[in-house]
Order: C-alpha cells, then sequence, then structure tokens
C-alpha cells in the first residue's frame, strides 16, 4: 500500500493543490483517478482551475451522505483505534509524530486492512 501524507495545518483549496501537486511527482506517467468527497475545497474554483490545467488527474466525487463507500473512512476508524485508544501523548509534538510514524509503517497492518479497507459490502434492497 502507497500512501501520501502531508503535514497541513488545515484542509482546503491550497492543501489539496499540493497533495495532487505531489501525487503527480510520484506518479509521473499515466492517470490519476481521484476520489474525493464533497467537502467544499474539493468544489472550489481554485481547484477546478488546477484540474483544467493538469488534465491527467481525473475527479471523481462520492454521493453525498454515502460514508460506507468512502474507504478512507475506514482507514481513519482503524487509525483511531490503533493511535487514540488507551494511549496517552504528553505533547503535541508526540502525538504528531506517533501518527507520521503510524503512516510511515502502515505496511506492518497489512493483513489487518487486507480485510478492513476491501469494496465487499453489502447493498440494501431497495
Amino acid at each position: 500500500m502507497k500512501i501520501t501524507v502531508l503535514e497541513e495545518e488545515t484542509i482546503n483549496s491550497q492543501a489539496m493543490i499540493r497533495l495532487f501537486s505531489q501525487l503527480q511527482r510520484k506518479q509521473k506517467i499515466g492517470t490519476i483517478n481521484a476520489i474525493v468527497d464533497n467537502a467544499s475545497y474539493n468544489h472550489s474554483k481554485e481547484l477546478k482551475a488546477y484540474f483544467k490545467k493538469h488534465k491527467r488527474i481525473e475527479i471523481y466525487y462520492f454521493p453525498a451522505y454515502s460514508p460506507n463507500l468512502n474507504i478512507i473512512e475506514r482507514l481513519l476508524l482503524f487509525f483511531q483505534k490503533k493511535m487514540l485508544y488507551d494511549c496517552y501523548y504528553p505533547t503535541f509534538n508526540e502525538f504528531k509524530t506517533a501518527c507520521l510514524e503510524f503512516f510511515k509503517n502502515i505496511n506492518q497492518y497489512n493483513a489487518e486492512l487486507k480485510t478492513l479497507l476491501t469494496d465487499s459490502f453489502q447493498l440494501l434492497p431497495v
């Protein structure tokens, strides 16, 4: 599993542009397919202008109110269980370091994540 991590004070249009710029540097050829939520910064004029200039990035939006489809929600819940439950960090820097180490060494959790981060989910009858 490959993860790109940016340290940002807040998530906004500029942070997303930095993320997509970094992804383009890492993946030099081919199309970058990005599936994003419906946060306002993902629909901003700045980000849309960025995508017009960078045609290799194709954006897909999750349907509204569908966290079950958003795999990042499952990863974040797993992260919380590993990093926050029954853990105490005396300083913010210790907390930040532990969080970055989690993602840096995420491959140690491959067995657990393989069953959690799957697209196999149950559809409810309509």
